[in-house]
């Protein structure tokens, strides 16, 4: 491999709109422009009239304004809240924002590696990579739901979810689908490498005042989740379309509260008994060698891919589709997101009277927010649930606003124990599931007293739903995902930087599942008194605690000064939240209010309160609607006393 490295010499910088571009000796260009509200666009090229067919990412571009001032030695540009240094002579550059360095590239930090190799494979001849310098106390988390670590220093990652969050309050996007790869601090320590082939790499970096601004402008950035149904809030069951073909297999589930989500392509399996009728008609997506048709011989079944480019052959699929949905079917999972997504629209318009479904999906694109992404795990063991964690944590801080556990279901090797912290896991999740490979009803999965743990945990849950569905709204509206590492929701305290087997469920409630056989579990709070919902334990931040928890109990703490709603519906998700409504004051702190929303299934808010305690009595005001009946409210005090009243 030929490579043309090290060029740092400064052939001259120009301003150009929205930013500037610095021309290096030889043919490396770089152009830094503002993109959107607290981004940077560094788009690196060599052969300008190279044409490539990886196009990026479907962003929204809203440029702010910029200013390039020539001084001694560099040139400036302030856009945002952001400036930046580039020296004239030798290449380098700081960007700083309100006084923190939040990247740094010397002078070896561009360079062109040539592979005729792959030139004649890829049609392309090479790669370029672009580096910078990090400090060797700086954390990186992102970069999707792989098998690996939950701190990605010290790893090199290929083809994956191109988003990392850096502890340093700024977050990257590479705007590559395919063929990406970061090393971040491998081989080399306090250098991260980022490797694209073609002639063009592109990233963003984004950066707000704190990690809330942040996320919220790479939601600007790459489009913010949609408000979804509150019945998909149900448990789901994930199967082939073969194995729930009738009405003998969906009405017992949708009975029993699941929803169906099956695996839809866009392609066939050549074990389902569509392929044959798929293969006659022509539907499937041909070979370029002339050989018959694109099978993906990695997945499960060789599936042939359709043919979205045809007309006739996308009719002949969004029928198909109709007939699964027409069945009962509530969802469809593809490997291929980007590509279904697409195909959405014209599936709706090809099937008689639309298609409502969720999608969700194995494979995260950042730029497809509508999509829920399934951690998807090969076998159901504790072992199996720590790494859906982790993963799950990984693909939030990767830009993904909700995923959905799945657990995978094999009544010949199954772990009763294991399942009944599956569950647990599951309902104080936004999204969870099982995977099964064969026709069953949903009360199949359960064994003995596992069905015991399924009733109390899923009715908490559904109990909880003012809350969660109120989070859920607050995801639609600024970004901030229901599920949070614990980086994410408490980044000022350093000993939350590793913790990968614990969250925060919305603002208010911490869950540490438990990954032990008998109910051990190791858990943290940070600082503040928090009590546990399940088990009305009170503790006191910041530490680490251990304890052990029966199959009815768990890890499921309230942060102090918390206005927690509880619903009276059990049994399902999608009920009136006004309802039954119940308000409880967790462990007021004096002279500081809270306030809670009541949202309706559409998000609008329909009620909503205060909460203050100025040291004698604590008290709960309706704020909205005027005129409403009294609520109940239960407050509990960090005495362990509990005080019963009604709202003001």
């Amino acid at each position: 491999m030929k490579m043309e490295k090290n060029m740092p010499a400064v052939s001259s910088i120009t301003e150009i709109p929205h930013g500037m571009r610095i021309r290096m000796e030889g043919l490396l260009n770089l152009d830094i422009t503002s993109f959107a509200k607290g981004d940077l666009n560094f788009t690196l090229s060599r052969l300008l009239g190279y044409e490539s067919d990886d196009r990026g990412f479907e962003l929204t571009e809203a440029p702010e304004e910029t200013a390039l001032f020539a001084g001694e030695g560099e040139v400036t540009l302030e856009t945002g809240g952001f400036t930046l240094r580039a020296g004239k002579e030798r290449f380098g550059i700081t960007v700083e924002r309100e006084g923190r360095i939040l990247l740094s590239m010397g002078e070896d930090s561009l360079s062109y590696e040539k592979d005729e190799k792959a030139g004649e494979a890829f049609g392309y001849s090479g790669f370029l990579t672009a580096s910078f310098c990090i400090s060797p106390l700086e954390t990186i988390w992102g970069l999707g739901g792989k098998n690996t670590s939950f701190v990605k220093n010290f790893r090199t990652l290929k083809d994956v979810y191109p988003v990392f969050f850096s502890d340093r309050g700024y977050a990257l996007l590479c705007d590559h689908r395919e063929g990406v790869s970061f090393s971040i601090s491998d081989p080399k320590p306090g250098v991260i490498v980022i490797k694209v082939p073609g002639e063009r790499l592109s990233f963003h970096l984004v950066s707000g005042k704190d990690i809330e601004e942040t996320i919220s402008d790479m939601k600007e950035l790459t489009g913010k989740a949609p408000l979804p149904d509150v019945c998909s809030l149900n448990p789901w069951l994930f199967a082939d379309p073969m194995t729930v073909c009738d009405s003998d297999t969906i009405d017992p589930l949708h009975k029993e509260g699941f929803k169906l989500c099956v695996n839809a392509g866009p392609f066939v399996r050549q074990d389902d008994v569509l392929f044959e009728e798929g293969l006659a008609g022509g539907f499937f997506a041909k070979r370029s060698d002339g050989h018959g048709i694109i099978q993906e011989e990695g997945l499960p079944g060789a599936p042939a891919l359709i043919d979205i480019t045809d007309d006739e052959a996308v009719s002949w699929y969004a029928g198909k589709i109709k007939e699964l949905c027409d069945r009962g079917v509530d969802g469809l999972s593809s490997y291929y997101p980007e590509i279904f997504n697409a195909l959405m629209p014209k599936l709706s318009e090809k099937a008689d009277g639309g298609l409502s479904v969720s999608l969700f999906s194995a494979g995260p694109e950042p730029d497809m927010p509508s999509v829920i992404y399934r951690t998807v795990s090969d076998g159901a063991g504790f072992s199996d649930m720590a790494q859906s964690l982790r993963s799950g944590l990984s693909m939030i801080f990767g830009g993904v606003s909700y995923f959905c556990h799945e657990i995978p279901f094999d009544p010949q090797d199954h772990d009763s124990e294991a399942m009944k912290r599956w569950i647990q896991y599951g309902c104080f999740s936004t999204y969870f599931g099982i995977r099964v490979f064969e026709n069953m009803s949903g009360g199949d999965f359960f064994f003995g007293d596992e069905a015991e743990v399924f009733k109390k945990f899923s009715g908490i849950r559904n109990m909880l739903m003012p809350y969660i569905f109120e989070q859920v709204r607050k995801t639609h509206e600024t970004g901030m995902p229901v599920v949070r590492p614990m980086a994410m929701a408490f980044p000022e305290d350093p000993a939350c930087t590793h913790l990968d087997l614990q969250y925060m469920l919305g603002d208010s409630i911490l869950v540490a599942p438990v990954f032990e056989r008998g109910g051990k579990c190791r858990f943290y709070l940070p600082a503040g008194k928090w009590k546990n919902l399940l088990d009305d334990e009170i503790l006191e931040g910041a530490g680490f605690f251990e304890r052990e928890y029966d199959d009815l109990h768990m890890a499921a703490f309230v942060r102090e000064n918390t206005l927690l709603p509880v619903g009276g519906t059990a049994d399902r998700p999608d009920y009136d939240y006004t309802k039954g409504l119940t308000l409880h004051y967790f462990l007021p702190v004096i002279g500081k209010g809270i306030v809670t929303e009541i949202p309706d299934g559409t998000g609008n808010t329909v009620m909503s309160f205060k909460g203050f305690f100025g040291g004698e009595r604590a008290e709960v005001r309706m704020l909205s609607p005027t005129g409403m009946g009294k609520v109940p409210v239960t407050v509990h005090h960090l005495d362990g006393t509990e005080e019963n009243g009604y709202t003001l």
